[in-house]
This record gives C-alpha cells, structure tokens and sequence, in this order.
C-alpha cells in the first residue's frame, strides 16, 4: 500500500472514530436525560434504484438514499440534479456516517463537503470523493426530515419534493489535472494548480469547465509575478488577460492557448471568494464551485540535423535530432524514424511507414546523391500521433579510385618493364563510392581503349606513357599513369661444351681460364656480352644483394693463380647490354706444390744453427758458473756455502743469462737499485763492523780467508781471472739474433738443481756504491797471518754440523749457517 493510500486509511479511520465517538457520547446523553431521548427518532430511508433515478418524490418526514459504492481514483460522478415543489437536503456521506445518520444521531458536522443543505432548482457539478476516501462506500442521501439534533441548520421538512436526477460515472483523460469541488468560505481562495502541473510549452492550451452551485466565485490563472501580487493584494495585475472566469453563477468554460510569453513559465490556477480584487463576485456567502482542468499539451516534432545547412557528402553519416520538441509535459512517448521516403524498407507496399530507427537522436548515411527525405513519427501517452519530416540533400564530391594492374614485373622506380617481343595485359581497377560513368586508356597521348582490359606488345626497345581516366555519374573524375619501359629479358646462353677450365691446378702456379665464343644471345650481338670471374662467392663485393655474380676479373680469358691448397669455387657470369646474365659455375681443386731440396736445406741450417746457438749459450753460462764458483772458493766458502751465495744473487740481482762470473758471485754488482735483501745484508755488515771493528780489527770472518795467501791478494787475483780488472778489460757481448738463440737453447737445460733459494749468504764485503771492491796487490809480500784456531758446532735451527775458524785474539763470533743461513755464536 502506498503512502498516499496510508494517509487515506488513516483518514477514515479517524472519521469513523470520530462517529463512533459522537455515538457513544449520544448514547451517555439518552442515559442521563430520558427525555431528550424520547425526541430523538431513528430515520428510516427507502432506496432509489437505478432506474428510479430519472424521477422519484420525497415526501415529508422520509429520505431516499442511492447506494453509490466505491469510487476509483480515476473516476468522477457527472451529476445534473433537478429539485423542485420543497426544498430537501441533498447529503453525500461515507457509510460509517451514514450509520450514525440512521440512527438519529447528528450528522451534519460529517457529510462531505460537496453536499448541499435546502437544496433547490438545478445543480449541475462533478463530484469524486477526496483522495483520502478513495476507497470507501459512499451513499446520496435525498433528506427531507426535521431532525431534532441537526441544530436547525438544513431544510426542516415541511411537504413533497420532486427530484429528477441524471447521473454518470466518466474516467478522468490523461491529461486532466483537476476534476473536482471547490468549497470556500467568504473571504477565502484556494490555489487547485501549481507550478509543478501548469508548466507548459508554447502552444499548449488550457480548458477550464465550472460548474457553480453556491455563491459568485472567481477563477483566475495567473503567473508567479500575478500570484505575488495578489496573494499581497497589490496594485499591479493579478491575473493573465484573456485567462480569467469572474462571478461564476452558471455553468462557464475557458480556453486559453500558452503564448510564447509564457512558454515553460510556472502558472497557478487561483479559485477567489474574496471581496478584492474588484471587479468579480463579492465574497459575501460560502462558494460552491465543481471545476474541471484539462491540458491539451502541444505535439509539434521538430527536427535538425547537423549539417549547418549544408550539404551531406555521399556516405557521410548525418545525426537528426528531435529534442527541441516541445515536451515538457511528457507528451511525447515515442520516437520513430523513416530515414528514407523513397525506400520501402519492411517490403509493405507503404514507403512512408517504416520504423527504420527510433529515439529522440538517431543517425543515418546514403549511397546515393539527391534529395532525400525523413519522416519523425511521435505518438502521446494518449495513442495521438504527429509527423514533420525533413529533407536533405546528399552529394557525390569524392573522386573515383583508379589503379591499373599489369602482369608483368617493375623495377625500383617503379617502371613497369614490358619485355620486348611480348604481350602485356593492363587491368583498370576502378571503384567509387556511387556509380562509374566510363573509363578511357592512353599511350603516349593517344586514347587506345575504353575497356577494362587492355593489352600491348612492343618490337623495339624505348620508354612509353600509359594514362588511364575514369568518371562518375557525378563528374568526378580520377586519372592514374604508369612509366612503361621496353626492356630485353632474354638472357645470355652459355654453351658449357665451349668453356675451358682445368679441373686441378697448383698452388702459386698460373692455371688459364678460357670462355672464349661460350656465350651468345638471341637479342644482343655477342660481342656486346661481358664476362665476368667471381672467385669469392660468400661476400657480395658490389652490394647488389647477390654473392655470386661480382666480376673480380672481367675478360673471357684469365690466367689465375691460385695461392692455397683447397676446392675453390668459382662462376662464370655473361651478362649482356640489359643486365641479363646467365652463370655458370664450377670448382677447381688446387693441390700443393712438389717439395724442393733447397727448401730443405735452408730449414736444416737453421735448425742446426738454433742448436749450436743454444748449445754454445749453454756452454757460456757454465764456464761462467763455474768461475763464480772457484771465486767464492778462493774466498774459503765451501761448496755449499757457495751453493747458497749464488743461488741468494740469483733471487736478489737476477742476473742476465750472459752475466759473467763475477756477477754470479756476487763480487760484482749491476747498477739497479739494491734490493730489501741486499739492504738487510748491508745493515748486518755494518752491524758486524761496529760489534768488531773496521779493518784495524780483526775480521771475525778472516777464517774463511785462503791461508795460503791474503785476502786483498786473492781479490785481485780472481777479479783478473774474471775479466773484472781496469778499463783495459773488454767485455764481449752477443748480438740480438744470438742471444735469442742462446736463450732457446739455454730453456733446453737445468743449470743447477731444484731447491730452497738460502737468504742469508757469507758476506763479502762490497764498497758504498754497490761494486765489488776487490784492493789491487802490493808489490811488497806480506807476512803470513797466525793460524787461527778452529771451533765446532750444530746448528740450532737445522742441526747441521759445521767448524769455524777463531782468528788469533777472538773468543767468540756470529757465523750464518751454511745450510739454513741462520746466525749461529760460536765461542771457544
């Protein structure tokens, strides 16, 4: 149940506990005063059928009721009621009402508002019951009793009535805004229609029907400015002019039409019991008025495209649009579209009744120029129909497509290549977007056809013009050309039985390639051939995209050398003057050449050379080792004591491999830079020097000094032996070639035995700069030194056992061993 239908209920609800209420409270009256019951009598009516309704009495003392029932909410009773010879009270009641009516009890304060009390003459009004009461029973009561509680208000009886009554039930149109009763005290007005019902477009009209039944009333339609100014009561107008029905005292009608002034302005429908404004009824007695608003909103299609008046283009789509009709009543319901009058689209026989769209927008293209026209078709809520229909222009501006297709081949200038002796087919592929009118071929200016198909053939080579034309039945025209070139397409043939190529041939020796009169060609002369020699068919010198056809040796003759032992693989391409080649290839197997004995001398000496230079490398470095090692012995070192001297200034000085000997002992020393080792050794020395003394001390390493003679003596002596004496001394040395062969030989052999390189060597001593300091001997003979004395010992890192010699005078000293060269104190 709907809200409104809620508040109905309730409603009358309410009314009938209103009645049950006046009942009971009647009912505690007739308790408490036995007399006033005694007045009071109930009220029995007879009931008009009908049929009986056309003319019936009522006579006095008695009431006739009719028996309406419910009434829809879209339902109004047409009422024309005659009463005549007595007044009567003419009552429309709910049937809760009613019952209290019947039973003697008051009524008046209950009936509807459209009742009529001494009710007399002819009444004509629409009635339909308030919208809270829409779905009850209601009854017409024809009343001529004196009631006792009726407080003397109505008619009181008195003598026989005649009431003639026509009576219809009509249904409310789609468009009625009001059906109803108007009921105003004086100096009242009531507003029956708003701005949200009489908000119309121009055009529309509004049809007001009053039926008056009590008082003078007015009716007034009005805009917002009007109903500002008399619901203030001022000066200005009240009212729109021609739209007002004053001192309504019979049945009135009014039709007004919106002008555009008033197009989509708020409008009210204004009911006046009042004595302002002049110039209508006076307001002095209640008003009764039925009223009846209709609107006939306007359905008035419009349509406008998109084309801003211009014409539509053949295919182009073009947008019609239909909300500016006038639809602020919601008159219009549906849409429907005939976007082409000249087409019978359903197959019906009628070209003016197809539904080709629908809708308030819809789009549409043509494939045909001309006039073309479109049919809008809307239709009411009502089933009324409206057409407007609107004609546009299409036309064709685009030009035909024009495309010749040819079956033959193009080069990259796209020129067709039409081969010489030849016939080549040329197509027209024409489209348009309505009708071709016709076509036409040219070659070089001259119209050769006007077919779809056209074809050709030339003797001679040259260069030709080939245009074609094509229109529509609309002018347009469209022209397309293509560069033809006559070519010669025939290759060259090579008679493979004419070529001479050996199939062997020997590395570094000349081979002949003969090609002589192997080609020939049906079209060019064979002289104007050209022959080509392509020997690397892996990579595209010329960088046309092919590998095989480059001509690194050109001539039908060649004598070639072929350098590597292999298959080589090679074509022979003959091309003539229109770039046709024709190939042909092959291989040749290129063998090595015989081995010579001169060859094999020459590589003998040189082996024999690099192994005499390595042998005689190697001989150089003992002989010099070996003089290293008589030096450090005539110094007193024994063998293994010199094992670890030489192998310490190999690691430390590394020495070249032709270093001399007394460089490999260490009494020589190059000019690099000395390294950490040789710094340490430096700073024990210096150490030994400042425990023992310089040389006015005895040298606690002076027993390993040769007894046999002194050790400034056998310095010199040795440093002579090994070449290391005055400038006069010449150093020798070998050229690069011979070093590099000594030093391949000398990689053949192991110059002494693997081992731990020793770190720590017997000192000799050496001068600030670096050298060897070998004193020169004095002439005079010196006197042999006291032998010293001898002392033995282990050392305490290795074990190994070892004696030293104490000079004369000398109780202890730090000898290195000779095997791990660490320190060791002896003493005596």
């Amino acid at each position: 149940m709907g809200l409104l239908q809620m508040k109905a209920r309730v409603a009358v609800n309410m009314r009938s506990h209103l009645a049950l209420a006046l009942l009971l409270i009647s009912s505690l009256v007739l308790t408490v005063s036995p007399v006033e019951a005694s007045g009071r009598d109930a009220v029995v009516c007879t009931a008009v059928s009908t049929s009986g309704l056309s003319n019936f009495q009522v006579e006095d003392g008695q009431c006739r009721i009719y028996d309406i029932g419910m009434v829809s909410s879209n339902s109004v009773l047409e009422l024309e009621i005659n009463i005549s010879d007595d007044a009567i009270d003419l009552m429309f009641m709910l049937d809760n009402v009613f019952d209290a009516y019947a039973g003697g009890f008051s009524h008046l304060h209950a009936v509807e508002d459209s009742s009529i009390l001494s009710a007399t003459g002819t009444y004509s009004f629409h009635w339909s019951p308030d919208a809270n009461d829409q779905y009850e029973e209601f009854r017409l009561v024809f009343d001529n009793l004196d009631h006792d509680n009726d407080g003397d208000e109505g008619d009181m009886g008195g003598s026989t009535s005649s009431v003639s009554i026509v009576l219809n039930e009509v249904q409310n149109s789609h468009w009625t805004a009001f059906n109803g009763l108007s009921v105003l005290n004086s100096g009242s007005h009531e507003e029956i229609l708003g701005s949200q019902e009489l908000t119309l477009d121009a055009g529309s009209e509004i049809s007001i029907t009053a039926w008056p039944m009590q008082g003078m009333p007015d009716i007034y339609l009005m805009n917002q400015s009007h109903r500002t100014s008399y619901l203030n009561q001022g000066s200005g107008s009240f009212h729109i002019p021609g739209a007002s029905m004053l001192s309504l005292s019979q049945q009135t009608n009014l039709l007004w039409t919106v002008t555009q002034e008033y197009d989509g302005q708020p409008l009210f429908l204004m009911v006046d019991n009042e004595g302002t404004p002049v110039g209508g009824g006076d307001g002095s007695s209640e008003s009764r008025v039925s009223i009846k608003v209709e609107i006939n909103p306007i359905v008035d299609p419009m349509i406008v495209d998109d084309l801003d008046g211009n014409a539509a283009v053949l295919g182009q789509s073009v947008e019609f649009d239909a909300t500016s009709t006038a639809n602020r009543q919601g008159q219009i319901q549906i849409l429907e579209w005939d976007l082409d009058l000249d087409e019978d689209t359903d197959n019906d026989g009628d070209i003016d009744n197809d539904v080709d769209k629908t809708g308030w927008k819809v789009s549409t293209s043509w494939n045909t120029p001309g006039s073309h026209r479109v049919l809008l078709t809307v239709t009411t809520p009502t089933g009324a129909k409206a057409q407007a229909s609107h004609q546009i222009s299409v036309v064709d501006v685009v030009n035909p497509s024009v495309l010749i297709v040819h079956n033959t081949g193009s080069n990259s200038l796209g020129q067709v290549l039409a081969p010489v002796g030849e016939m080549v087919e040329f197509t027209a592929q024409v489209s348009d977007d309505h009708i071709i009118a016709g076509k036409r071929w040219s070659l070089d200016g001259v119209e050769v056809s006007s077919d779809e198909v056209w074809t050709k053939g030339w003797t001679s080579l040259g260069n030709h013009t080939l245009v074609l034309e094509a229109t529509d039945v609309s002018g347009n025209s469209a022209r397309t050309e293509l560069e033809i070139e006559v070519v010669d397409n025939t290759e060259p043939i090579i008679d493979e039985s004419k070529v001479n190529i050996p199939e062997t041939a020997v590395a570094g020796k000349v081979v002949v390639f003969d090609a002589s009169n192997a080609a020939s060609d049906s079209w060019d002369d064979d002289s104007t051939l050209t022959y080509g020699w392509d020997f690397d068919l892996d990579t595209d010198l010329d960088g046309d995209g092919i590998k095989w056809n480059d001509a690194e040796l050109s001539g039908p003759v060649q004598n070639v050398v072929f350098q590597e032992v292999r298959e080589e693989s090679v074509r022979l391409n003959v091309v003539d003057s229109s770039g046709n080649t024709a190939s042909f290839p092959f291989t040749v197997n290129v063998e090595s050449a015989p081995k010579t004995s001169i060859m094999g001398t020459v590589m003998t000496v040189i082996a024999i050379l690099v192994i005499c230079a390595g042998a005689g490398a190697f001989m150089w470095r003992q002989k010099e080792m070996g003089m290293a090692r008589q030096l450090l012995a005539s110094h007193g070192l024994s063998h293994e004591e010199t094992v670890v001297r030489m192998n310490h200034v190999k690691e430390t000085q590394k020495p070249s491999f032709f270093a001399k000997s007394v460089v490999l002992a260490g009494l020589g020393e190059s000019s690099q830079q000395m390294t950490e080792e040789q710094k340490a050794e430096a700073a024990k020395q210096a150490e030994l020097k400042r425990l023992y003394g310089d040389g006015t001390q005895a040298n606690p390493n002076a027993g390993f000094a040769s007894p046999a003679s002194s050790r400034a003596g056998a310095d010199a002596e040795f440093a002579a032996m090994a070449g290391a004496g005055g400038a006069t001394t010449t150093s020798r040395t070998l050229d690069s070639a011979q070093q590099a062969a000594a030093l391949d030989a000398a990689a053949l052999f192991v110059d002494e035995e693997p081992g731990q390189v020793k770190k720590n060597v017997p000192s000799i001593s050496t001068s600030e700069s670096g050298g060897v300091s070998v004193p020169q001997q004095k002439t005079t003979q010196q006197q042999p030194a006291a032998k010293p004395s001898g002392s033995k010992g282990t050392c305490s890192s290795c074990g190994q056992a070892f004696a030293v010699q104490l000079p004369q005078g000398v109780s202890e000293v730090l000898v290195d061993c000779p095997k791990c060269g660490l320190e060791q104190l002896f003493s005596r």
